[in-house]
């Protein structure tokens, strides 16, 4: 074990210690590898990166050992890149229980924060293990590109100006176990890399990392906009499980040409922060497949901000695919335009009707018919195509759909009803086939109909569930350009 003291470092917080580090751990490779050990806390300044070796290791103390990094700007060696420690190309190495500080200044005047440092940066590293430690007030606290076959521990990044966690340009067969990111501008950023497993992340990003003594009340972090607690950019074969995230200045999850499976995650202090603010967002011309099981803590939307905020939002329904299953649950804002649901397959969905102006196709077979002289039928009028509901003979209206007998439900239906009496009916009913209990009631207001909701719903003993639609009068007519009902299971 060589001890970096015995190379002239002496930890006080003011002597530059770089070239004494960096001698202590050339040694060590020169003898063909072994460990650097650091015996104090420290803090140890270092004015150029620290640049790792193949087969030599990095310990500190058990209180963690703190490398500060003061000048913006500054690489050296074959460090390319501003940052604290730096690596490309070793292999078979460790670092445990150091952490690393940025150069982050900020003027109390204006509030402007400047943080030009990485912390850790690795590029082409292999074999490796980063256990037990922090990157603390850096431009992004880890940043792995073209890394295979190692792990990250117990590392927290700490009001980092960018991503807490970027990994990134071909990255494979990387495990992240108990990372956490806090007030930073965002948590975990994977581009183009595949095999990924990130196990308990943690994620509070609901303030902006203030600390005692700063008069702005703001330390730093959340610089982004929009700041995302998960990224994903073609990324495949990724795993996250059971993370927990508290995120009301932060969306959730953004996807775009990737595929991931998400297990167990739960959030706190959800709120829609601004115009921008997703909690789900799919997007992009490449396709995604984004699997969320087994939710856990899903709060309402609360403090919408303006018209933009969406639970869910999926750009372009061919090409992203959202499966949820378990008990999901995400209450929306309550204007039903404060979600957008097309393109989502629940696990076990069932798409039992849908019309709708764009895709608008004849399916009147779907519906039972008590009376034989009831009629559906598509019509178009100045190029809407409307599905209209009617009858030519002396009796009302009466139209059943069957569904299964329990579970939740979106309902989405937009339309007008045209007579001069009553209201429309629009029930969901539970029969036997001779009688009929009506469970839920949609009303119009006026004569357009707008219904955009999700239910629960479950038939009585014996019986069966129906939506029925139904008028009084054999002069009425409902016409939609959207009836659209959808059977997500029995849990949501």
């Amino acid at each position: 074990m060589i001890n970096v003291e015995d190379f002239g470092a002496v930890g006080n917080g003011t002597t530059d210690d770089a070239a004494a580090i960096q001698a202590a751990i050339d040694q060590a490779a020169s003898l063909g590898g072994d460990t650097v050990y650091f015996p104090r806390v420290g803090p140890w300044l270092v004015g150029v990166p620290i640049e790792l070796k193949s087969n030599v290791n990095l310990q500190g103390c058990a209180q963690k050992t703190m490398l500060v990094k003061p000048g913006a700007g500054t690489t050296g060696g074959a460090a390319p890149i501003d940052c604290v420690i730096y690596g490309k190309g070793q292999t078979r190495f460790r670092v445990q229980d150091i952490s690393v500080t940025g150069n982050r200044v900020k003027d109390f005047a204006t509030g402007t924060v400047t943080a030009s440092s990485y912390g850790f940066y690795l590029l082409g590293c292999a074999y490796f293990d980063i256990v037990g430690s922090a990157a603390i007030e850096c431009l992004e606290g880890y940043v792995f590109r073209q890394c295979y076959t190692s792990s990250l521990q117990q590392a927290t990044a700490d009001r980092c100006s960018n991503y807490g966690f970027t990994i990134a340009e071909s990255c494979t067969s990387l495990v992240l176990r108990n990372t956490t990111a806090f007030g930073c501008g965002g948590g975990w950023r994977i581009s183009q890399s595949t095999y990924l497993q990130l196990l308990g992340c943690a994620c509070d990003l609901s303030d902006k990392g203030g600390e005692p003594g700063d008069p702005m009340g703001d330390s730093g972090g959340n610089y982004l906009d929009p700041a995302y607690i998960f990224e994903l950019s073609a990324a495949h074969g990724v795993f996250i499980g059971a993370p927990g995230c508290e995120l009301s200045n932060s969306n959730w999850l953004y996807a775009e040409g990737s595929q991931a499976h998400i297990d167990c995650p739960s959030i706190a202090g959800l709120t829609a922060h601004s115009e921008n603010w997703k909690l789900i967002q799919l997007r992009g011309i490449s396709e995604s497949s984004i699997t969320i099981t087994n939710p856990f803590g899903f709060p309402s939307v609360a403090s919408a901000v303006g018209a933009g905020p969406r639970a869910i939002y999926i750009e372009d329904p061919s090409r992203q695919r959202l499966f949820l299953s378990g008990r999901w649950r995400v209450d929306a804002l309550d204007d039903p335009e404060s979600y957008s649901l097309e393109g989502i397959v629940p696990a076990g969905a069932i798409r039992l009707l849908d019309y709708d102006q764009a895709s608008m196709a004849e399916g009147a077979s779907a519906f039972f018919k008590p009376n034989a002289s009831d009629i559906a039928r598509i019509v178009q009028s100045a190029g809407v195509k409307k599905l209209e509901l009617g009858a030519v003979s002396a009796n009302q209206i009466e139209f059943y759909l069957p569904l299964p007998d329990e579970g939740m439900f979106l309902f989405q239906a937009e339309g007008a009803y045209a007579s001069s009496w009553d209201a429309a009916h629009i029930e969901l009913v539970s029969t036997d086939g001779s009688s009929a209990t009506v469970l839920r009631t949609w009303s119009n207001s006026g004569h357009a109909i707008t219904i955009g909701e999700w239910f629960h719903a479950q038939a009585l003993a014996g019986e069966s569930l129906r939506l029925r639609i139904r008028t009084n009068h054999v002069t009425d007519t409902l016409s939609f350009t959207r009836l659209q009902l959808t059977h997500v299971g029995a849990q949501f």
